[in-house]
């Protein structure tokens, strides 16, 4: 999977159409959003992306958009870019763009960003969800989209919302359960447990836990912890290059995860390497 920037697009990094066309291409699928935690809603999006027979890719942002246009109540982001990017690879995506959602960006009419998406990634194919906008304080939305599409001969595909009960399954959604504590909603709404980076914490050994202290400069994410509370986890960790995995109890605090499991010094130990640097993979609230 390649994964390119908006400079690279911006440069005509990117394949060109001839480079498609000996791939057996007539140009690129894709769909684009924030993705923050991968869920069951954004699944049926990629699901669509790779039914075609075309090269298939996803548009998203290094940072969701929320992060720098609500940042005083965006409580803290379901994923960071790493664990998307991992996703993407699995489920078997050609290509990925990142953008850095620059007040630059911010400011471009969603017209130019569909054109240039258009020009540049040969696009001829957008899947999005019902309620998808882009460009300038969002003005561009579906109808708009579909307008565009029709005029330059790409098809667009409006996929349905996946629901749970009544429940739209959204990252808003699974933010709000995490919050109250109910980490089962939030698997459910997600598909898979919800898991922490490790990287987005810095770890210490106290006596009887080791201790994970949010610090977002080691990554510039704020990863959402669920409410303070005492939960059942796994806790994946590298050891002599090999990934090894442990049951564990997590202890939340306001900005910090205690593991707590049997011999938890010499888990420590295994789980840093010589200069001292953590290498705790993932932290996951098992249900």
């Amino acid at each position: 999977m390649n994964v390119y920037t908006w400079d690279d697009i911006e440069n005509g990094k990117f394949l060109s159409k001839d480079e498609l066309m000996a791939k057996g291409y007539h140009g690129t699928a894709v769909t684009v959003g924030a993705f923050d935690g991968v869920h069951r809603g954004h699944r049926a999006l990629f699901d669509a992306v790779l039914s075609q027979h075309e090269m298939s890719g996803v548009v998203t942002f290094r940072f969701p958009p929320k992060v720098k246009t609500m940042a005083e109540s965006f409580a803290g982001s379901l994923s960071t870019l790493d664990q998307r990017l991992e996703c993407f690879k699995a489920l078997g995506m050609d290509f990925v763009l990142v953008i850095d959602f620059s007040g630059d960006f911010g400011r471009m009419k969603g017209d130019t960003f569909l054109l240039l998406l258009t020009d540049r990634l040969h696009m001829v194919y957008l899947a999005e969800g019902a309620d998808f906008r882009c460009g300038y304080k969002g003005a561009v939305g579906i109808r708009e989209i579909k307008e565009f599409a029709y005029s330059h001969g790409i098809v667009f595909q409006e996929v349905p919302s996946v629901m749970e009960g009544e429940t739209k399954v959204s990252s808003s959604e699974i933010r709000k359960a995490l919050l109250a504590g109910d980490t089962k909603k939030a698997a459910t709404l997600l598909g898979y447990d919800y898991t922490l980076d490790g990287s987005c914490f810095s770890w210490t050994f106290c006596s009887d836990r080791i201790r994970g202290s949010q610090e977002s400069e080691l990554s510039g994410y704020k990863q959402l912890l669920p409410q303070s509370g005492n939960y059942t986890g796994k806790v994946r960790f590298l050891y002599n290059g090999q990934e090894s995995c442990i049951d564990a109890l997590l202890s939340v605090g306001e900005k910090t995860v205690d593991i707590l499991c049997k011999d938890v010094s010499s888990v420590f130990a295994m789980g840093v390497d010589s200069p001292g640097r953590q290498v705790i993979r993932t932290v996951e609230f098992t249900v």
